[in-house]
């Protein structure tokens, strides 16, 4: 994983107010903390007057560097409650490399009761102890975008690298006010370094201003370095002076200020082109998993959503297993890969947290077992490098699997506490609930672009959909449009098996994963399996796929539990893989376009080319997920809103870039083959 952190470490004065052991510094004023940030932050910043002065659907970011205890965060919600009209929207970007722990948050709230409302919801919506970018959406008008790292990687990780023929590229997230917080510059020099000073020029537009309770000679210099004015204003209390800003839009930083070279991490074909108009209703073309929270993501945005199947019934495809586990992989190494799963997983626990609650599956817990000693070394070094207590995964040593899973194994392994199972069904069913989520089965269209909209034609080449956004969800099938055969996914067939509940099997309680898995009993059935078959899409169900199903949970648990004379039935999924593993999720490519746009990448694959890639009009790409979609989708539902929408993603620069679709041609057309 590329991101470290390490939980902070308080201690708390007679008043209730924390310290930093770690730097030796109090995390606000202990004379009055909420009247210092307030003044500092929201006042230097003219917050209340530039929320009262929003345009409908506008939005405002702000930036933040250092989360603390969140006492900015709940003053700037409470302040754009107050202030914003109501249909403007606030994003809050906030970086924390020493997140506090919930119990330690949730103690430093009580020093303002007047924010309890604020600080309640925030408790709420904390995320678990693990590295990375976190989105939370607070409510209709506020999200916020939580990042637990160190300030560099931080800041660096919300843009491409800084290069001269980048700069002038127009970044879709872009600053209107920065809070430049943390510890005192002499306490936590890491904080205040050089090299986070790019990093917020870059993110900075045309009325970007800045604040800041410091006002040391360093910090003012290299804020003037790269395109401020500095104003140096009384501080609050005791403090003699504090510093504001404002960024030159027109200032372009000199040819030495800059070092980096053309990589893949300066390019921004994967930027999305601004839009004029966010579109009032969406069409989904399939009705698994990656269809339905998105669905939900855009309705909650207040879009219209028509979801459209060739099945009778959501979720009858590769999704439809009666009951699906949420899980992925992961890995201590630093790939892209790596760090997608780990963030899907974060975000996955707290978005079906509320689907547990209304009995769409169980939070029963998942216990992955080493499949061999190179891999119980791996996941002992990827427990080193997260917290303790992250509250996502822990250690399990051999032996003491009972305490998690009701049966004793002979393996070690993670334990991911808030991981579990949902019903495909259920879910389903909570999800169209939604009054702004239409689904309408049995109806085999093909997508066919003509007169600015997409139509969407039975067999008979009748035209029974029009629409102006399209997203194919449809997995492998997508393969067989004319515009789409460029996709390099391959179909995975997968048999799974259904078993009945006996005396030996209704002790297991969780869901364990090794060589297969097997998840406890629903409706007195347990789901174990499946198998796979690359290249394959047949739903023919294989005696030898059941036999090697059932033993590899008879190896897997260590025991001789009699699986055979339990047998019930069986079922048969296909899922769409890609070569990354990583799923396609963003523009569909316009592959004409881009051949003639991209050409001088065949030549020289560092050739600095700054545009974004050509895309079909109104049409997306969400697909790819292989057997992991109910881990990954609902976090790519929210990136995939956000490009739809024109709103902040809530992955890093390097995941957008990764998920884009056209990362496949263009790797293509480096590697001549297109």
């Amino acid at each position: 994983m590329k991101s470290k952190i390490a939980p902070a470490n308080l201690i708390w004065d007679e008043r209730g107010n924390p310290l930093s052991n770690h730097f030796e510094d109090p995390y606000f004023s202990r004379d009055n903390g909420l009247a210092e940030s307030n003044y500092v932050f929201l006042e230097a910043n003219d917050l209340p007057n530039r929320f009262a002065r929003l345009q409908p659907g506008q939005n405002f970011v702000i930036g933040e560097t250092g989360f603390g205890t969140g006492l900015n965060f709940l003053l700037t919600w409470r302040c754009f409650k107050q202030h914003a009209p109501a249909n403007a929207r606030l994003t809050y970007i906030s970086i924390e490399g020493y997140p506090l722990r919930l119990d330690d948050l949730q103690r430093a709230a009580n020093q303002w009761p007047e924010l309890k409302i604020y600080s309640d919801q925030l408790a709420d919506l904390y995320p678990l102890l693990v590295p990375g970018h976190h989105w939370r959406r607070c409510d209709e008008q506020l999200s916020l975008h939580l990042i637990f790292d160190q300030i560099e990687p931080a800041l660096q990780s919300l843009h491409p690298k800084i290069t001269h023929h980048n700069w002038q590229h127009e970044l879709p997230r872009t600053v209107d006010a920065w809070f430049l917080d943390g510890f005192a510059p002499a306490k936590n020099p890491e904080m205040w370094q050089q090299a986070i000073y790019p990093s917020i020029a870059r993110l900075s537009t045309a009325g970007t201003s800045l604040s800041s309770f410091t006002a040391a000679g360093t910090v003012r210099r290299s804020l003037q370095e790269w395109g401020f004015s500095i104003e140096k204003i009384p501080g609050y209390g005791r403090k003699r002076e504090m510093i504001r800003a404002e960024f030159n839009p027109h200032w372009i930083p000199e040819k030495s200020q800059i070092q980096a070279h053309s990589d893949k991490d300066t390019q921004t074909w994967h930027i999305p082109a601004k839009q004029s108009e966010k579109p009032q209703q969406v069409t989904l073309l399939g009705a698994g998993i990656a269809a339905m929270t998105l669905a939900l993501s855009l309705a909650k945005r207040g879009v219209r959503v028509q979801i459209l199947d060739r099945h009778k019934k959501p979720f009858s495809g590769a999704s439809g297993n009666p009951q699906v586990a949420i899980f992925g992989r992961l890995s201590p190494d630093n790939g892209d890969l790596e760090d997608f799963v780990l963030q899907s997983l974060a975000y996955a626990a707290a978005f079906y947290a509320g689907f547990w609650q209304q009995q769409c599956g169980d939070n029963c817990g998942l216990l992955q077992l080493a499949r061999t000693p190179n891999e119980v070394e791996k996941m002992q070094r990827l427990i080193n490098q997260l917290p303790e207590n992250n509250g996502l995964v822990e250690w399990i040593e051999a032996g003491h699997s009972k305490d998690v899973c009701g049966l004793e194994l002979p393996s070690a392994g993670l334990w991911f506490p808030r991981s579990g199972w949902v019903s495909p069904p259920l879910l389903a069913e909570q999800i169209l609930q939604h009054p702004l989520i239409e689904f309408t089965g049995g109806q085999e269209l093909t997508p066919v672009y003509k007169q600015g909209l997409w139509h969407l034609q039975d067999i008979q080449g009748e035209s029974l959909h029009r629409c102006e956004t399209l997203v194919i969800c449809s997995g492998f099938e997508a393969k067989n449009h004319p515009l789409l055969d460029w996709l390099p996914i391959k179909a995975v067939a997968g048999q799974l098996e259904l078993v009945k509940v006996n005396d030996q099997s209704q002790h297991l309680n969780s869901i364990v994963s090794q060589y297969t898995s097997i998840l406890p009993a629903h409706n007195k059935l347990l789901s174990l399996g499946g198998s796979y078959r690359l290249g394959e899409s047949s739903l023919d169900i294989r005696e030898e796929d059941t036999q090697a199903n059932l033993d590899k949970v008879r190896r897997m648990l260590g025991c001789d539990m009699d699986l055979t004379t339990s047998y019930s039935y069986s079922r048969t999924g296909v899922r769409a893989t890609t070569p990354d593993y990583l799923p396609i999720c963003g523009p569909a490519t316009d592959l004409d376009g881009l051949k003639l746009d991209f050409a001088a990448l065949r030549k020289d694959a560092k050739t600095p080319i700054h545009r974004t890639a050509p895309a079909l009009p109104g049409l997306f790409l969400n697909l790819g997920y292989g057997s992991r979609g109910y881990a990954y989708a609902p976090l790519c539902a929210e990136h995939l809103t956000s490009l739809i929408l024109g709103e902040d993603s809530p992955l890093p620069n390097h995941l957008q870039r990764s998920l884009l679709p056209a990362r496949f041609p263009i790797r293509d057309m480096i590697r001549a083959r297109l």
